[in-house]
Order: C-alpha cells, then sequence, then structure tokens
C-alpha cells in the first residue's frame, strides 16, 4: 500500500514540475486565444513580451523591457507601478489607473516563475452603470470597485435622472459644496434650477464659501433612463488669471507709450508685439511698418537698409547672429553700439515669459560731454603739475582730493591713498595746527609759516578747502 502511495505521489511530482517547465510554451503556442486581450508577460530573463491588442492601444514594439512597455504612463503613475511590478516574485498586485481619459484595471500575478500583467478597460462603467447600481455602491461592498473608479475621477460631475435629481456625485462635486457625497444628494445641493431647461454647455457665476466662483458645466445625455451626466469645470482662476495679464499688459503699454526710453517688445516668435513713440522717433520708423508687426529680421533689414545699425562686413551672418542670440537669450545683455551716423547707443535686451523686451538709451551727447570733461580735467591736472606752487584740496571729509607734486616736495609729503588733514599735520610738525578751525570758519586767509613759506587758504563752493604754498623764494623770484 505504501508503494503505491509512493508511486502516486511521485507521478503528481514528475507532471508538476513537467507543467511548470512547459507553462511559458504553452501560454506562447495559445497566445493567439488572448490576441484581443491587452496583457505583458515575462519571466526572470526580464524580455517581456505584449499581446497584439497591447502593442496597437499603447504603440508598442512585440518585445522589450517593462520600462519601454510602460513608458507612455503620467511619471508618478510610472513609478508607482514600477514599485508592484519590482514586488511581482512575491506578492500580486491590483491597481486602477488612468490613461488617456481612460480608465484601466491591472492585474498582476506570477504563475510559475511568469509574471503575467493583464489590463482591462473599465472606462465604460461611467457610462452604463444604472443610477441604482451607482447609488447602491455607496453602501454595497460587492460594487465598491464601481464607486472608487468614480471617485478618483479627477473633475467633478454628478448623475442625474429623469427629472434631473441628483442620484449620485462623486467626492469631487461634493467638495464644491464642502459637503459629502450623502449630503450633496440627501441636500440635492446643484448649481442650477432643476425646473429650468438646460443647454448643453454653459457657464455658470457661483457664491460658494463667500467668493465668487465661475464654472463650465457640460450635460450628456446617457443612454439610459434618460439620465443626465453633468461635468464642471471650474475657470474661476483660468478667467481672473486671463483678465488680470489683460489689464497688466494694456497698462504696462500704457506706461510704456508715455516713457521718454526707447522700448521693443517681440513674442516668442519674435514678431514685434509693442513699440513706444519714442523707439520710432529714435530710429525714424515708418509707424506703418511697424504696426504690421514685423519679425526682427525685417526689421533688422530695414535699419540696414537706414544705416541704424552697426555696419559689418557681412551683414547676413551679423544678422543670422543676432536672432540666435535672441532666441537663446536666459539673461540680461547690454552692448553699446556706434551707428554710421555717429550716434551712441546703449542697448539692453532681457527675456520675459513671453518673449523679450529691447530697451535703449541714447549716449550721444553723455559720451561728449564726458570726452570734454575728460580733457579738461586732463588739461587742469597737467597745468597745477608744472606750477611752482604747491596745491593741496582737502574734501569736506578732511581727506585730501587733489595735490600736485610742488607740495610734496616743499613739505618733503608722502600723500597715500585716504590721505586725512591729521597726516598732513603730522607730517608738517603742527606748523598748521588751526587749520581745523580755519576750515570751520570758511574764510579766506594768509600767512606765514617756518619763516620762508607762504601759505593761502580759499574755500570752494562744494565744501572743499584749498590751500596754496610757496617759498619766499620761489615768491621773490616770481
Amino acid at each position: 500500500m505504501s508503494f503505491t502511495i509512493v508511486i502516486a505521489l511521485s507521478l503528481l511530482a514528475g507532471w508538476f514540475f513537467y507543467f511548470q517547465r512547459r507553462w511559458k510554451q504553452l501560454y506562447l503556442l495559445y497566445k493567439p486565444l488572448y490576441a484581443d486581450k491587452f496583457w505583458l508577460m515575462w519571466t526572470n530573463d526580464k524580455r517581456v513580451i505584449a499581446s497584439p491588442a497591447y502593442q496597437k492601444r499603447f504603440n508598442t514594439q512585440a518585445t522589450g523591457t517593462v520600462e519601454s512597455m510602460l513608458h507612455m504612463l503620467p511619471q508618478a503613475q510610472y513609478n508607482n507601478l514600477i514599485q508592484y511590478v519590482n514586488q511581482l516574485d512575491h506578492k500580486p498586485f491590483h491597481l486602477v489607473i488612468e490613461y488617456d481619459m481612460q480608465f484601466w484595471e491591472l492585474w498582476g500575478r506570477n504563475r510559475f516563475n511568469m509574471k503575467v500583467m493583464e489590463f482591462t478597460n473599465i472606462s465604460h462603467h461611467i457610462h452604463m452603470l444604472k443610477h441604482e447600481e451607482i447609488h447602491a455602491a455607496i453602501s454595497q461592498d460587492d460594487t465598491r470597485k464601481h464607486k472608487a473608479v468614480l471617485d478618483c475621477f479627477p473633475l467633478p460631475f454628478c448623475l442625474k435622472n429623469a427629472k434631473h435629481d441628483i442620484m449620485f456625485c462623486n467626492h469631487a462635486y461634493a467638495e464644491l459644496f464642502n459637503s459629502t457625497v450623502v449630503s450633496v444628494i440627501a441636500q440635492q445641493l446643484r448649481f442650477d434650477n432643476p425646473e429650468t431647461p438646460i443647454p448643453e454647455e454653459r457657464a455658470m457665476k457661483v457664491a460658494l464659501g463667500g467668493k465668487l466662483r465661475i464654472f463650465k458645466i457640460r450635460s450628456t445625455v446617457l443612454p439610459f433612463d434618460n439620465g443626465t451626466l453633468e461635468t464642471i469645470w471650474e475657470q474661476t482662476d483660468i478667467c481672473s488669471l486671463i483678465k488680470e495679464n489683460d489689464d497688466q499688459r494694456k497698462y504696462f503699454h500704457d506706461v510704456c507709450q508715455h516713457l521718454s526710453t526707447p522700448i521693443a517688445i517681440w513674442n516668442e516668435n519674435l514678431s514685434l508685439e509693442f513699440s513706444n513713440k519714442a523707439y520710432i522717433d529714435l530710429f525714424k520708423f515708418d509707424p506703418s511698418f511697424l504696426a504690421k508687426h514685423p519679425n526682427l529680421s525685417d526689421v533688422l533689414d530695414d535699419l540696414h537698409s537706414r544705416q541704424k545699425l552697426p555696419e559689418p562686413s557681412n551683414f547676413t551672418l551679423f544678422k543670422n547672429k543676432e536672432i540666435e542670440a535672441v532666441k537663446t537669450l536666459t539673461t540680461s545683455v547690454s552692448e553699446i553700439l556706434h551707428l554710421p551716423n555717429g550716434k551712441i547707443l546703449h542697448h539692453t535686451r532681457f527675456p520675459l515669459s513671453t518673449g523679450i523686451i529691447f530697451l535703449y538709451e541714447d549716449m550721444t551727447d553723455t559720451y561728449s560731454l564726458k570726452q570734454q570733461n575728460k580733457t579738461l580735467t586732463d588739461v587742469q591736472k597737467h597745468t597745477i603739475d608744472h606750477l611752482f606752487e604747491g596745491v593741496l584740496v582737502f574734501g569736506s571729509d578732511h581727506c585730501v582730493q587733489l595735490f600736485n607734486p610742488a607740495v610734496q616736495e616743499i613739505f618733503g609729503l608722502r600723500i597715500l591713498e585716504r590721505y586725512h588733514l591729521n597726516d598732513f599735520l603730522r607730517q608738517t610738525n603742527q606748523l598748521l595746527q588751526d587749520l581745523p578751525s580755519v576750515f570751520s570758519r570758511r574764510q579766506a586767509c594768509d600767512g606765514v609759516i617756518a619763516s620762508d613759506i607762504r601759505w593761502a587758504y580759499t574755500p570752494l563752493p562744494d565744501g572743499s578747502h584749498m590751500l596754496r604754498f610757496v617759498t619766499i623764494t620761489h615768491a621773490a623770484l616770481g
């Protein structure tokens, strides 16, 4: 008897291991039977096989990796699903995911070291479940899957019967009224009057929670019991943002139009979106030309033809570089433009969220004045440096502003940066110790120190103090 049992057990074990080894071959052999189903299958070698239906629906290859077969999912769902796949060796899973506005039920199983994921499209539950089944889903365990699918729908919606009574709504709809699903159905919380004819699509302004909110509502007649599916999109933030952006853009353009700074704004396609009068006047544009919103290339061509741009050796290359630089601009850039007509412009451009802004400043007069001042300063310094009379000018902070070699020679001074009046008094052995009080009185005076040095004090209009020194020998010679 025991021998018979051993033989029977041996046969069972043999058949078990045989079918375990042959499972994959049998699965592939009868694969055509499952060709219209959505599934993925792989073994420990990680080579995934997709069903023909899966390949067609999700646009994948017949074979590949798990990652390549699931690449079409949004990143968050992809990361979540990969975690379950990695645990499939010892733990099956059941999920519901949303892809391309459809809901898919996923079963993951490990069958004799062969992993299988089966996909079932359950989107039809949203439209095909009768309102009695949906209402029962609130309290019955056998329909909780349908309720879970409807509750995870991201948009607020409700189902109404032929009398326009609310029979079911999802959590997103209930949250609009700061309520629960049960309370919404019991109190019939809604946006419209049930006795008023309802158009297929409408926009409504509703006061909720002390705030005026804007909703877009779409009603779809269902193919059973004259029911209606009402889907709601909140557009409060979108409408407010559009109006705010339009108002801000108009205000910004109005302000820029009255500025003296030349301004040009280009959109993301590098077409001229706005230019103020100062910009038109600076380059002597034809207003009708700018009114057509030309692109940057056309504007550069126009400026070049009228010699309003620097003269490059190769204008085509120059223009292409300018356009490419604007397209790739990520931070503000400034440059000085020397035009053929002698004008000098300071040109700044910086990126906006939807384009580029150009600013210009005519620096011709400023550069000319700087050059004149530099020439005058150089002449004055050259003159002062060659006087035999020592000159020493202290600012209102009693730090030296100007001196010449003669004053260093007279006193043997060593004048460094931030040379102070106290340094001068210390190096001259307090020969003019009353200078602080003289500076305070700001009255011209003169005198003789060390018996051979004549000095004079003159207050300057900007609050500075000028001291002049000459040796009596030089004065006699003069």
